[in-house]
């Protein structure tokens, strides 16, 4: 009887396995700075390394974000340069994303550090607390067809979508609201024109989730002809 369980149970394992694909694990590493390293300049340069070393070849990509701002997309080039820091805090974030730019979701494929620029104070980010970082639409401007699906992501972290938290997700006036931290489609910024959307973590009761300021973010972006 036991021998028959196990069986069974070996049998829908593979099933659920081969129903869901079995995902890559990837880990990415940061040089410099260390957490909360105090700078002596305004330039900040870092290296990133990733592991396995496929992620190359199947066309992944680094989305690396400084503060709210300053969006880079590394491949090939695991190094980057920011200069002209502002005196005080600042965090970096890199985060390893698919073909698609879609962030690979797990806590291996997320770095964030927290330094500073000549002096020290509170640092920018509370780790431990409920985060919002938000991936796509990084871009300012979409041609043609590009406005007709443009694709937000985000990644949330120290909070459970549909149980503490949901987001809440503004364009133009409308809201939209996910339990799920699942990347969608959007499709009502097809008009031609200057858009905006605020992305905003809340607790489950509509309140803002305001341990971090990033957990508020508004965007603009631009929907033109070809």
């Amino acid at each position: 009887m036991k021998a028959m369980k196990l069986f069974l149970f070996t049998i829908l394992l593979l099933f659920f396995l081969l129903e869901c694909g079995v995902r890559q694990r990837y880990i990415i590493s940061i040089s410099g700075p260390r957490e909360g390293a105090i700078l002596s300049s305004d330039t900040v340069s870092v290296s990133f390394s990733v592991s396995p070393e496929d992620w190359f070849e199947k066309g992944y990509q680094i989305h690396v974000l400084l503060d709210r701002d300053h969006f880079r997309s590394l491949d090939k080039n695991l190094h980057i340069t920011y200069s002209g820091l502002t005196q005080g805090a600042h965090a970096l974030f890199a985060f390893i994303c698919d073909r698609n730019g879609i962030a690979i979701k797990g806590d291996s494929a997320l770095v964030i550090r927290n330094f500073f620029a000549f002096q020290k104070s509170d640092p920018l980010i509370d780790v431990k607390q409920p985060l919002l970082i938000v991936n796509q639409p990084q871009k300012e401007k979409f041609r043609g067809d590009e406005g007709l699906r443009i694709l937000f992501d985000f990644i949330v972290l120290n909070a459970r979508l549909g149980k503490t938290h949901r987001l809440h997700y503004n364009l133009d006036g409308k809201d939209f609201y996910l339990e799920q931290e699942k990347p969608v489609w959007i499709e009502e910024a097809r008009r031609i024109g200057r858009h905006k959307l605020t992305v905003m973590l809340e607790k489950m009761d509509g309140q803002l989730s305001a341990e971090n300021p990033f957990n508020k973010i508004s965007k603009e972006f631009l929907v033109v002809e070809k």
